[in-house]
């Protein structure tokens, strides 16, 4: 199969979920978050799920994100102070 080929069958758009593990940060404060959210949109993709999380909590074991919903996870930190 070629390159084009195999571009062809890609999906024009992603759907991602957002994440920012902080024990210190809540949404309004979250300049990772939406610097992450400005990447995926910027680049032509969708965010389908922003979440928070606290620092050594399995988010995805949580059920806070919904994997089935997103085709990637990305995820950030932010810097406690």
């Amino acid at each position: 199969m070629s390159v084009d080929e195999h571009r062809s069958y890609a999906p024009g758009t992603l759907g991602y979920a957002v994440v920012t593990v902080s024990d210190t940060r809540a949404f309004e404060e979250d300049r990772s978050g939406d610097a992450l959210v400005a990447l995926v949109e910027e680049a032509g993709h969708r965010v389908v799920e922003r979440r928070l999380g606290r620092d050594g909590v399995s988010l995805v074991g949580q059920g806070h994100i919904a994997l089935t919903t997103a085709d990637g996870v990305h995820v950030g930190g932010a810097a406690g102070g």
